[in-house]
Parts: C-alpha cells; structure tokens; sequence
C-alpha cells in the first residue's frame, strides 16, 4: 500500500506576466507635400509595417520568459489623425486596464516615436477624467516630445509640428509647454533617446532619461558602421536609422527594455495546491533497510 503525505501550502513568486500596451510612431507613407521641404526629409525614415514594435517586443527572448500578453494598439499612423486617435487609445487603455486589473496583471506602455506623444496625452487626459487606470511603468523610445533647441538638430521637429494640418485641436499646453509625469503611472517613467537621433531627446517628467549612444563608444561605433555603412557613419550619427535602433538592437529590446518593466511589476504569488501528494517509498525502504540491519547486527552477537 502506498504512503502519502500532506505537502504544506508553499508561495511560489511568479514575475507579474504583465500586459504591455505597444503603440507604434508614424507610417511616414501618409505625410505628402503639404509639409513642404520636410516631406523628403521625413520619408527617408524606414517605413515599418503596422504593429513593429509589438512584433519586437513579442520577439524578445527576456520578455517572453515574463509570459506577457502584448497588444499592438492599431492606429492610422497618419499624424493627421492625432486628436481623434487618442480618444481611442484612452478607450483601449482603459479597456485593457479593466481586463488586466481582473486577472491581477499590471499594464505597461510601450510607445515609440509620435506614439509617446498619443500615449503621454491619453494618460494625462484619462487622469482629467478621473480615470482608475493604473500604468505600472511607462517606456518612451525616440520621443519627440522635447524638441530640440540646438543649432540644426531641432529644425526636423520643429518643423513638423508647425504644420497647422497635423497640431491643429491638439493640447499643446500638455503635450509640449508644461511636460509632467502622468499621476497614473504608478512605477517609473523612463525615456531612451540617442544623440544620433534628431527626433529624440531628453524629457524632463521622466524619471529616468537612458542615452543609448553614450555609453561604450567604440561598441557602438563599430556596430554602426557594421549595420549602417562607412558613409553614414563619417556623415555623422543618421536619425534614419538611430530612430530605430530602440526596438531593433537586442542590447534595449532584449536588455534594458524587459530590465525596466521586470523592476516596475510585482512579483505575483503563487499558492501551491494543498492536496499534493508525495510518496514514501523510498522513505520507507530506507526505514526498513535500517531495523533490518540492526536486527541483523543484534543476532550476530548472540
């Protein structure tokens, strides 16, 4: 007859498996000559395919291990559209909050590019709201929402955000003039710019401001030229193709991007099941091999 006995109730600790909320930047394909001059220098830019950066975030072996569920929030990528796409990613943002409250998950935002821009504006709106939404870290890669001021590097910015088509019914008091971490992100706000990218820069809300191109120059030289060219390179940094760099070099999509939602998510117990079994075979034999042994030692004597 088997033996069994009663495992105790154990915490296990699992890491979060958070809901990550991927909002993408511009197609560019939908920018025309309406913006002038800029028009060439934007569509220069790589033209992604709708959901890049959840696809990437998908990708990344580190995130898989914390069992996410991403979710590329689809939109126009067509600037134009702006005022009433972030209408409906408050929506979205405050549907998948629901569902992930319901299930013990935390939600995080991912966004790139004119998408922080969509995603910093619904956060702070859905607080005006007076929204339950609650955002464990809030991740903004290549972010225009601090343009620069420096002598030609703010000119691409700059420009595009005079175009009365693209800003027109948009909060500019909130987005651009008093910058503030939105109330509900709860974990930390933390901003990767690179120097080499134009579009990017420092934001001051932000908790954390993580310079891609500083750290490691020659690394980061020598895998600039082994992926952009020679030419590039002695031209100085291209923002074409730093500006993707957040989401396609493993060192941050692998690296610091999985690292800064793993320290913002709580780790989730686990409660093992009360009715585990183990058996006691081996226990016993060992018992048995035991008093036979002795009752063997005790004959030998007499």
């Amino acid at each position: 007859m088997a033996v069994y006995f009663m495992l105790p109730a154990t915490s296990l600790y699992a890491q979060g498996e958070p809901w990550i909320i991927a909002v993408d930047g511009l197609a560019f394909r939908e920018l025309g000559p309406e913006i002038g001059s800029l028009e060439l220098e934007l569509k220069r830019l790589p033209k992604e395919p709708d959901g890049y950066l959840g696809d990437a975030l998908r990708n990344a072996p580190n995130i898989a291990n914390m069992s996410p569920k991403v979710i590329s929030y689809s939109w126009s990528r067509d600037p134009a559209d702006s005022r009433e796409e972030i209408e409906v990613l408050k929506s979205a943002i405050l549907a998948y909050y629901q569902h992930a409250a319901q299930k013990n998950r935390p939600l995080v935002i991912v966004a790139h590019s004119w998408g922080t821009v969509l995603a910093y504006t619904a956060l702070h709106q859905l607080v005006d709201q007076g929204s339950d939404v609650r955002i464990a870290c809030f991740i903004t890669l290549g972010s225009p929402l601090n343009p620069r001021v420096d002598a030609g590097s703010g000119a691409l910015v700059w420009n595009f955000l005079k175009n009365k088509s693209i800003m027109e019914g948009l909060p500019l008091n909130i987005i651009f003039k008093n910058q503030q971490k939105p109330s509900n992100v709860t974990g930390e706000w933390v901003n990767l710019w690179a120097k080499g990218d134009l579009i990017s820069n420092q934001v001051s809300a932000a908790n954390e401001n993580v310079q891609i191109d500083k750290d490691n120059v020659l690394w980061n030289s020598l895998y600039f030229v082994a992926n952009f060219g020679l030419r590039d390179y002695v031209l100085g940094p291209s923002t074409f193709k730093w500006h993707g760099e957040y989401y396609k070099n493993p060192r941050w999509i692998n690296g610091e991007i999985p690292e800064i939602i793993k320290r913002n998510i709580p780790k989730r117990a686990i409660v093992a099941p009360t009715d585990q079994k183990t058996e006691l075979y081996g226990l016993l034999m060992l018992i048995v091999f035991f008093f036979y042994s002795i009752f063997k030692l005790i004959g030998s004597l007499f």
